[in-house]
């Protein structure tokens, strides 16, 4: 039987440290990785939010909801109505597009998704103003939100 000499332990030592490091970087690099995919979904939804935001300033609400009302009961719709409708669905399809787009990336689950999927069908296919808004804005959404939609009217 083979006795261990202090350096015969040293050196299995040395080799345990080694592969201990070595884990602990590639623990290290997934976190870092990990913190990275974070951090950029929490940019691209706060650029989303000030883009909403943005595009929200050109909408009055009290306009919007004599708009919405008259539309429902079939009343004769001003040109400011009938704008403030349309940037209605404008800003609603952009925060789906959002969602869309964070949904084919993997940031946002399937249930959450195939709500907003539904959503966005009703409204394209039913609300005029959203037919209206898509068919003269639809090229200023991505091109895989666009398939959808279109999708969605070839159905």
């Amino acid at each position: 039987m083979t006795k261990f000499e202090l350096s015969d332990w040293a050196n299995v030592a040395e080799i345990g440290a080694a592969a201990g490091v070595i884990v602990s970087l590639i623990f290290v690099g997934l976190e870092l990785r990990s913190g990275t995919e974070a951090t950029q979904a929490a940019t691209r939804e706060a650029i989303n939010q000030k883009d909403l935001a943005f595009l929200s300033l050109q909408i009055d609400s009290s306009v919007l909801a004599i708009a919405n009302t008259k539309r429902r009961t079939g009343e004769e719709l001003s040109p400011l109505e009938e704008d403030q409708l349309l940037r209605e669905q404008y800003v609603n399809f952009a925060s789906f597009d959002f969602s869309y787009s964070e949904y084919r990336r993997g940031a946002q689950d399937q249930e959450s998704w195939q709500r907003h999927e539904n959503i966005v069908r009703i409204v394209i296919e039913n609300h005029p103003h959203a037919k209206l808004m898509w068919e003269l804005k639809q090229y200023e959404f991505t091109p895989e939100f666009q398939k959808l939609v279109n999708g969605f009217l070839l159905d």
